[in-house]
């Protein structure tokens, strides 16, 4: 199937990438002492097991979703010498803890157990409550929320926040938290005012077995496991938000609210859009519906992962809408993503005669190399050169070690309604695109570690806006001075 053949390079890079976050000091960002606020999120990852693997994995898995003993799957754990779940989880409790040396131990063992490398890899979001005084309601974004006083970390507040909002103790021996990707700075006023630091945490599932969700509805609506391959992939399915700028600019003043609306139009942000097939619910009374398939797993105890996941709900009125994932959330999926994306490919093979009428390689046709181009048309050097630098320019092509597979790393930015605005974003950009330019180079080296290339890339691109659009009203200023100026002399 389409889902089985994606995950099989999606998995090798998962498991790249989650090891690679193990050992990887993220970068933390201080709270200044004007504005202390801090919150976590919950990244969490699980891989759903195939409908067919339901007699497999009741032949292995005991009702409280422990190895059985003698199964293929406590071989391989005692193998490898962790036995996870035999120990009330002390294993996993310990491995949580970033850097330990039984971490990589733990993701090597759980990725080469066999209804792993059959199964899809998925995320979880949230679609947030709609709250009218709420700025980020309806959106879809992680379980989290921010740090209180009592919270001993930002960890802990990531761990709170989940079982608040969703239900989901990752506390439990099923999750291990991987580690934790760069904070972010949640900004506002187009990026001039700091509203608090943002901390992302991963965690991975490591039962095939679903836990039983319980949302809080004042806060979460509705969640949903999303397969990886709607995102790992160099043409996921894009769609627009649009943000009225004039209420960014200037919140409080009706009048000037509608005057810079009309000068200057709307932000439009690039999301991506996920199938809207809910894992839960929040009911009218507080109570979490699921799809039945849900309730009871092979085991009597606990669902297959993936059963509610692979089922539509009955209420479907808003649900047949698209998820929508932009902004903030987008950002630190991509984040996760660029750990995946830095897995070196491994070198194709030499093509013999024998497959010389082969099929070609999809990535040749997408990425055709300059000497295939050469022969399809031939284009003076020149051209190509300058063709290159435009795309380089524009940010067309991919980061030098995502090999095309992840989101571009400026997807988070806006564009505007009006291209004057974007045009003069372009002409006072230029330290922008030398840090995103920079950014996507550092991918996989050493330099990737030594910046906030996300936080640079952020302040360069707002500062760009700022003067832009300072430029363009004043522009359009002049521009209505000069009109009414004509047609007083017109008219006298």
């Amino acid at each position: 199937s389409s889902s089985s053949s994606s995950a099989t390079h999606i998995l090798p890079a998962l498991q790249h990438a989650l090891t690679r976050l193990s050992i990887t000091t993220p970068r933390l960002i201080p709270s200044p002492a004007t504005q202390p606020r801090r919150a976590s999120v919950a990244l969490i990852i699980r891989v759903r097991p195939r409908p067919e693997d339901d007699e497999y994995l009741a032949r292995q898995y005991d009702a409280d979703g422990l190895p059985l003993p003698g199964s293929e799957v406590d071989r391989i754990l005692t193998q490898s010498g962790l036995g996870m779940g035999q120990n009330d989880g002390a294993v996993s409790r310990a491995a949580s803890q970033v850097g330990q040396p039984g971490l990589h131990s733990t993701l090597s063992s759980f990725f080469s157990l066999p209804w792993v490398k059959r199964g899809t890899p998925e995320i979880l979001y949230i679609k947030r409550a709609t709250r009218p005084t709420d700025k980020w309601s309806a959106h879809v974004a992680f379980p989290g929320g921010r740090r209180d006083e009592t919270d001993e970390d930002g960890l802990y507040t990531a761990m709170r926040e989940t079982w608040e909002e969703v239900g989901l103790d990752l506390a439990d021996r099923d999750f291990v938290n991987v580690g934790q990707l760069d904070d972010r700075e949640i900004t506002s006023s187009l990026g001039k005012r700091l509203l608090m630091v943002l901390s992302p945490f991963v965690f991975i599932q490591t039962t095939p077995f679903s836990h039983h969700p319980e949302l809080q509805p004042t806060e979460v609506a509705s969640a949903h496991w999303v397969p990886l391959s709607h995102l790992y992939t160099p043409a996921p399915k894009w769609g627009v938000v649009s943000i009225d700028i004039s209420t960014r600019l200037a919140p409080k003043s009706r009048g000037i609210r509608m005057l810079l609306q009309g000068l200057l139009g709307k932000m439009d942000f690039r999301c991506i859009l996920l199938p809207n097939e809910p894992w839960a619910v929040a009911g009218e009374e507080g109570e979490t519906e699921t799809p039945s398939s849900e309730e009871v797993g092979p085991n009597g105890e606990k669902a297959r992962a993936g059963a509610a996941a692979m089922t539509t709900l009955p209420w479907e009125d808003e649900s047949k809408m698209e998820l929508k994932l932009w902004g903030l959330t987008l950002g630190m999926t991509i984040d996760l993503l660029a750990h995946m994306s830095t897995l070196p490919t491994s070198p194709r093979p030499s093509s013999s005669s024998n497959d010389r009428h082969s099929q070609p390689s999809m990535h040749s046709i997408l990425h055709p190399s300059h000497h295939q181009r050469s022969r399809l048309l031939p284009i003076p050097q020149s051209i190509r050169d300058a063709t290159a630098r435009l795309r380089s320019e524009l940010h067309l092509n991919p980061p030098p070690m995502a090999n095309a597979k992840a989101p571009s790393l400026t997807s988070v930015f806006p564009r505007f309604s009006n291209a004057d605005v974007n045009f003069w974003i372009w002409i006072c950009g230029f330290r922008y695109r030398t840090v995103i330019r920079s950014w996507q180079s550092a991918l996989g080296t050493p330099m990737e570690r030594r910046f906030n290339w996300s936080g640079l890339a952020l302040a360069a691109f707002y500062s760009a806006v700022r003067r832009a659009l300072i430029v363009a009203l004043l522009l359009r200023g002049l521009g209505a001075i000069a009109l009414l100026g004509g047609g007083a002399w017109w008219v006298g």
